[in-house]
């Protein structure tokens, strides 16, 4: 009873989680660009310098999380995982702040050139951000390797495949569909297939879904039938794609630094700028 009811909440969350998340962005969005038309400040004076200035220091700030990584002293102060947690915090409030200094008008070459900086190296984190989500247990989880990946989802496959024992035909479309993403994982360049892994989730749990009504089951147990199918799918999916994400992970690695002191040469360079013309 207890295990139904955890599972029934972790479905609520899982539906109510992506609402969320878009209406926070959307509602973000429309506060900066709200802020942006109405004439309450200038960006260069009162409360928009002081905008300008603060976006700058908390960017500045994000710096201190590869130091806390990789500078011996720093590493007794904190935990990780709450210096990843304001690293990313800040990585979010730091650029709002700037937009709201802007108010999206961006007037001097050093200006739009440090704003497209900003811009590129905020995309680049949520890219970052989204891999790093996909190699460990979670956000703050302990990194995971391919074979652990691996074994969770024939772990998940096999105790899915028992629950649909009395429903055979739900149960090839997920056998189907868990060798289709054993064939894109197999191979290190089929990103193609890899790619196409979710889309062809979302028509294998449809049809799943399909069958599941026309079976002769209670509706709590169609919802929890099809819930364990989804969590299957999504670790077959997962296990398939996770040498690719593990490359781009390096590859991120390598060229996010970079940016991030663009970022911090073209800012003090606009800043300079500012306070000399």
């Amino acid at each position: 009873m207890r295990e139904a009811k955890a599972q029934h909440v972790a479905r609520i969350e899982s539906k109510a989680r992506w609402p969320l998340h878009l209406l926070s962005w959307g509602a973000g969005g429309a506060i900066i660009w709200w802020m942006s038309r109405a004439d309450l400040y200038h960006p260069g004076k009162g409360i928009g310098y002081a905008l300008g200035m603060a976006g700058g220091i908390l960017m500045l700030v994000l710096l201190l999380y590869p130091l806390r990584k990789r500078v011996k002293p720093l590493k007794a102060f904190g935990h990780l995982r709450h210096w990843f947690s304001g690293h990313m915090v800040l990585g979010i409030a730091g650029p709002a702040m700037v937009l709201l200094h802007s108010k999206l008008q961006l007037g001097s070459l050093n200006a739009k050139v440090a704003f497209w900086c900003m811009v590129v190296v905020a995309a680049s984190g949520v890219v970052g951000r989204f891999l790093y989500a996909r190699l460990h247990r979670g956000l703050y989880g302990q990194q995971q390797t391919l074979s652990d990946v691996r074994t969770e989802a024939l772990a998940l496959r096999e105790a899915v495949s028992r629950e649909l024992h009395a429903v055979p035909d739900v149960a090839s479309v997920m056998a189907n569909f868990a060798r289709q993403s054993e064939h894109a994982g197999q191979g290190p360049f089929n990103v193609i297939r890899q790619a196409a892994l979710p889309i062809r989730a979302l028509a294998a749990l449809h049809e799943c879904r399909r069958r599941l009504r026309a079976a002769t089951l209670p509706r709590a147990t169609q919802d929890a039938l099809w819930w364990s199918c989804r969590k299957e799918a999504t670790a077959a999916i997962r296990a398939a794609q996770f040498r690719g994400a593990e490359r781009l992970f390096a590859l991120w690695h390598v060229l996010h630094l970079p940016l991030v002191v663009i970022l911090f040469i073209t800012a003090v360079v606009h800043v300079i700028a500012v306070h000399m013309y």
